[in-house]
């Protein structure tokens, strides 16, 4: 699933809620409800927005450090890529996919919250329903999103795992190594 069918989905959702709750309630409480909270709908859509837009860069390079520039990560590219589990050449490419699903991620909330404005200035039930439907397909991109640095943070801390492993395991033998070189320790009796 991509992006903007999360989106969609997040948007025709909320769009689906508001519509029962006008239709099966009162209409006048979910329109005063919508003008009592879409300022902070705004607020909040430009926030996280701008939160994206300054951290992009950083999680993409950390990503390419952590993950996308180790041996045991091409390793796995090349089996895979052998036993013909991946479609793709380069192996950067799942790197380039989250970067244009958080951009994407950046500009769904960030136009989000512009319709906001357009909805505050419909004011009427096309208001309220865009208002509604772009909050709710901001969320969904955000939650795909979220999906997805869950999915390389996955893969982080198994390549990360592996690394230690392998570490810890060098770590023991040069330590083992140590102990059998050093001098037996001879306790004189004198010295208590």
């Amino acid at each position: 699933m991509n992006i903007f069918l999360s989106s969609i989905l997040g948007g025709l959702t909320t769009v689906g809620i508001a519509l029962i709750a006008m239709r099966y309630g009162n209409p006048i409480e979910v329109f005063n409800f919508y003008w009592s909270v879409k300022s902070e709908i705004f607020g909040g859509l430009f926030t996280i927005a701008g939160l994206l837009l300054s951290v992009k860069t950083y999680i993409i390079l950390k990503l390419e450090e952590g993950i996308y520039s180790k041996t045991s990560y091409k390793k796995d590219f090349i089996d895979a890529k052998a036993l013909r589990k991946i479609k793709y050449d380069c192996h950067l490419q799942p790197l380039k996919n989250f970067s244009n699903a958080l951009a994407n991620a950046i500009a769904i909330p960030a136009g989000a919250a512009i319709c906001q404005l357009a909805a505050a200035a419909a004011g009427a039930f096309e208001g309220i329903l865009l208002g509604f439907g772009t909050a709710g397909a901001a969320c969904g991109s955000l939650i795909f999103c979220w999906f997805r640095i869950k999915a390389n943070l996955d893969v982080y801390f198994h390549h990360l795992r592996e690394e230690s492993a392998e570490e810890m395991k060098t770590l023991a033998k040069q330590r083992e190594e140590d102990l059998r070189s050093a001098p037996e320790f001879k306790a004189d009796d004198n010295d208590h």
